[in-house]
C-alpha cells in the first residue's frame, strides 16, 4: 500500500503510536514541533504509555494522548477476527497515521489497516540499523520523508539563580558512570557555591545500595522518584543538569536547558539528547575508567561558562 496524501491542508488530526521506554518517546520531540510547523492545524495525538503521553501533552507537544496498553490498543496485536477487539480506537479517528509499532507486515499492520481503511497511514521502523551513522531522529525523519516534517529544536532556556541537577542513574548499568565518581562531582561543585540538587529515580532506589543512597542525601536535597511533569518543573528551574545517557537527559536537552550528558559504550553520535544547549563527554573507548572527575568537572565549568552564567571552580 502506498502512502497517499489528498493536501496538507486537509490535515486536521495526527495519530502517532509508539511503544518504547522515556528516551526513545522523547526522540519524538523535534518531529512533533515538526508536525505543528508543517501541519499547523492539525492536532498531535499521541499512543503510548500514559505517563509518557501525560508529560507530552505538559510540555505542549501534543494536544492529546491514548493510553498505548489500553485492550483496544493491545488487542490489534494478536492475530485472527478483529471481533474480539474490545471496541475501535478512537485514535483511529485522524486524517494520518504514523506507527511506530510493528513491523509495516505483521497482524498488528493488518489489523490496523483493515479498521482504518485508509492510505494515510506510514509505518516506521524506530531503531538504526548497526551501521547508521547519523541521529536516531534523522533515521525516523527519514521514513517520514513523504510528509515532508521538518525537525525542529527547543528553545533554550536560561535560569541563572537555580541549582546544577545531578541525575546520576539510568535504566542501564552499563549506561552510568560510578555513583561515587557523581558524589565527587557534587562536593566539588559545592566547594565553589554552586547550588547542587540530586535526582534520584525508581530504578536507582530499587537497584542501588541503601548506603549509596544515604551518602547522597546526607549532604544535598535530593529529589526521590518524583513524577515526569514534577521532574519537568524541576528542570525547567535548574542552572544547568548533568546525567548519564537516560530518559531524564534527553527531556533536559528537549526542554533547552545546558545539559552535559555522560556516555560509555553507547555511541552517543545516534543516541545523544538532542537540544540546543547539550554537551556530551565520551567515555574513551567506551571505558567508564577513563573518564575522571576532573574531566567531567572542567566540562561542567565550559558549560555554564558557555550559558553565560559566572563562575570560579
Amino acid at each position: 500500500m502506498t502512502f497517499t496524501l489528498a493536501s496538507p491542508e486537509t490535515v486536521n488530526s495526527i495519530s502517532i503510536v509508539h511503544a518504547g521506554a522515556l528516551g526513545d518517546t522523547l526522540l519524538l520531540c523535534p518531529l512533533l514541533r515538526g508536525i505543528a510547523k508543517r501541519f499547523p492545524q492539525a492536532r498531535r495525538h499521541v499512543v503510548t504509555r500514559s505517563e509518557f503521553g501525560r508529560l507530552l501533552v505538559y510540555l505542549q507537544l501534543a494536544e492529546d494522548f491514548a493510553n498505548g496498553d489500553a485492550p483496544e490498543a493491545t488487542a490489534l496485536f494478536a492475530a485472527g477476527a478483529l471481533e474480539y477487539a474490545p471496541r475501535r480506537p478512537t485514535w483511529l479517528n485522524c486524517d494520518v497515521l504514523i506507527s511506530m509499532v510493528g513491523s509495516g507486515s505483521d497482524a498488528w499492520a493488518e489489523n490496523v489497516r483493515a479498521i482504518y481503511k485508509s492510505d494515510s497511514i506510514l509505518f516506521v521502523n524506530q531503531r538504526p540499523p548497526s551501521n547508521w551513522q547519523g541521529h536516531a531522529v534523522e533515521f525516523l525523519q527519514a521514513q517520514l520523508q513523504p510528509l515532508d516534517i521538518p525537525t525542529v529544536a527547543a528553545v533554550p532556556q536560561f535560569n541563572i539563580n537555580g541549582p546544577v541537577l545531578l541525575h546520576p542513574g539510568s535504566g542501564g548499568r552499563a549506561k552510568c558512570w560510578p555513583a561515587e565518581r557523581f558524589l565527587t562531582l557534587a562536593h566539588r561543585l559545592a566547594s565553589a557555591d554552586i547550588a547542587v540538587e540530586i535526582i534520584l529515580g525508581e530504578v536507582e532506589l530499587d537497584r542501588w545500595p541503601c548506603g549509596d543512597i544515604a551518602a547522597f542525601t546526607a549532604a544535598f536535597a535530593v529529589h526521590l522518584h518524583p513524577s515526569l511533569c514534577e521532574l519537568a518543573d524541576r528542570l525547567a528551574a535548574a542552572r544547568a543538569y548533568i546525567g548519564n545517557d537516560s530518559g531524564v537527559s534527553h527531556l533536559a536537552g528537549e526542554m533547552g536547558i545546558p545539559s552535559l550528558v555522560l556516555f560509555g559504550p553507547s555511541p552517543a553520535n545516534v543516541w545523544r539528547p538532542l537540544g540546543p544547549q547539550v554537551q556530551v563527554a565520551q567515555a574513551p573507548a567506551g571505558d567508564w575508567a577513563a573518564l575522571s572527575v576532573a574531566e567531567v568537572q572542567a566540562r561542567v565549568q565550559r558549560l555554564l561558562a558557555k550559558a553565560g552564567t559566572r563562575t570560579a571552580m
